[in-house]
């Protein structure tokens, strides 16, 4: 059983008894700076909470769309990510998203090809990185990326003396109660494809958000999912085979093992 259930749990006290107090975009938040959780996805476990439950078929979803360069709200319903029909334009539901369109493109370069060709052909270099920052036209973009940076680490396991691969996925901000149990989805999803494509196992994947914050709407809730927290074993997970990055598709991932508290309702602050 690994302790990160534990610590998402103690982050979010953390951020509700001594989260400096703000007002944002989209309304009071209580906020802290540069939290992080750690997954071991050795052995195929897969980070999902237990304290609550957390419906990963929608971000199977979005990461399904992030990877084919999405530019319409459709391009997620069709994988069964309905959270993005906010952001899209209201009559023809477009999306300017940096999402998966600068990792193909970042001003004429193809990050994803260069990455995974060179995980394959210089694997302990430095240089695995894809980010989607681009400072140039971020205020023309539906909503900017809160996960932007992701930089890839080889390694050999003691013991079969297999490569293994690890991620960090860093996000400037991570709404603590609703957007970071999404983003552990995608991060795992991420790394398990890509993993796959490089005939490496899965390794460690770390989260590091810039700015963790709870929203006042959710404060009460957010404290009885504290007290009532809920810690079991791992879930686990079997990935289908990937000929390309852009092969993949929900239905190729199936997790099991999978045990919670029950479902929490908690508001998308758009």
């Amino acid at each position: 059983m690994q302790i990160y259930n534990q610590k998402y749990l103690n982050i979010a006290e953390d951020i509700l008894r001594y989260g400096r107090q703000k007002e944002g975009r989209n309304g009071y938040t209580r906020s802290l700076p540069f939290k992080e959780l750690e997954f071991d996805m050795r052995n195929h476990y897969f980070p999902l909470l237990t304290s609550r439950k957390i419906h990963y078929e929608g971000v199977l979803g979005e990461y399904a769309a992030i990877i084919r360069q999405p530019k319409n709200v459709k391009d997620f319903q069709k994988w069964g990510c309905n959270y993005w029909n906010e952001f899209g334009d209201p009559d023809t539901g477009e999306l300017r998203l940096s999402y998966g369109n600068s990792w193909y493109n970042f001003n004429g370069v193809n990050q994803v090809r260069n990455v995974l060709n060179n995980l394959r052909a210089n694997p302990y270099d430095r240089r695995h990185i894809i980010s989607a920052w681009n400072p140039e036209g971020m205020e023309d973009l539906s909503l900017p990326p809160c996960h932007f940076l992701y930089q890839f680490y080889v390694d050999e396991d003691n013991y079969d003396k297999e490569k293994t691969l690890s991620m960090l996925m860093y996000s400037r901000s991570g709404d603590w109660m609703v957007g970071i149990p999404s983003d552990m989805v995608f991060g795992a999803t991420m790394l398990a494809c890509w993993s796959n494509l490089i005939g490496a196992k899965s390794g460690t994947l770390k989260l590091m958000v810039g700015d963790a914050h709870i929203y006042s709407d959710h404060f009460s809730t957010a404290w009885s999912q504290i007290e009532n927290g809920y810690i079991h074993y791992d879930a686990n997970y079997h990935l289908q085979p990937q000929l390309s990055v852009d092969d993949f598709e929900p239905k190729h991932m199936e997790i099991y093992n999978y045990e919670h508290k029950g479902n929490i309702k908690y508001e998308l602050k758009t």
